[in-house]
């Protein structure tokens, strides 16, 4: 009996273990995700796993409104900017996107600051950032992660922020072996280009307890996300 093409589950590793063992040439989940890995980052020329291993996208956007930092947050926009920017990755099929909204985020959780650099004519880092991330978003990542609210307007002055993050800088992911890898030193990045930065303003988004559970989340980017639909071909 062929294998399926695809299986979706939810995040119990011990279930997707099985499956990968059930369905794919790979004896582990480490190995099924380092193959992933190796295919999306390294654009290695490795063999497609056999089967798709897929989570179901509702209930991993249900549980990432339950991060503590997201729920305890006493703004509302915390929850907005935080579970769309998750949707962008969702959807996302390119490794250089999802770096740069990666990226973004973490401009956004580890900056103290937001608005103008204090006295300076320029914004800062958390700033762009956001700005960056609203102009991103589609009605299809509202759909999917928030469908019972309005789209904000479009913010003004997005065109440097966007460019900001359209440079294409030295690839970080080099040296990385693991998607959890790969995030953390995109958070190692952001982290040195905001902790110097003085603002005009506070973040209300400035959520240091987030980071670790953005890594840890990233292990299983390839389950969660689209960023395999391009090897697979379907998905």
């Amino acid at each position: 009996v062929k294998p399926p093409k695809v299986v979706i589950s939810d995040q119990s590793l011990a279930l997707m273990s099985g499956l990968v063992q059930a369905f794919t040439q790979y004896s582990s989940l480490d190995r099924y995700l380092n193959a992933c890995f190796s295919l999306v980052v390294k654009n290695e020329d490795i063999e497609i796993p056999l089967c798709y291993i897929r989570n179901d996208i509702n209930h991993f956007i249900h549980l990432v409104t339950q991060w503590g930092p997201i729920k305890n947050s006493i703004y509302p926009s915390t929850k907005q900017i935080i579970t769309r920017t998750m949707g962008l990755l969702v959807l996302c099929t390119s490794i250089k996107d999802a770096e740069k909204i990666l990226e973004a985020l973490f401009d956004v959780i580890l900056s103290k600051f937001d608005g103008n650099i204090e006295g300076m004519n320029t914004w800062t880092p958390c700033y762009k950032a956001k700005r960056y991330l609203q102009s991103l978003v589609t009605t299809s990542v509202i759909d999917l992660v928030e469908s019972d609210e309005c789209n904000e307007p479009d913010p003004n002055n997005t065109t440097s922020s966007i460019d900001e993050y359209n440079t294409d800088d030295e690839n970080t992911s080099n040296t990385n072996t693991t998607f959890k890898d790969w995030a953390q030193s995109i958070a190692d990045k952001s982290r040195s280009k905001v902790k110097d930065v003085q603002g005009i303003s506070d973040n209300a988004q400035y959520l240091l307890a987030l980071e670790p559970i953005l890594i840890k989340t990233f292990k299983l980017f390839p389950c969660w996300s689209n960023i395999m639909r391009q090897h697979f071909g379907f998905g």
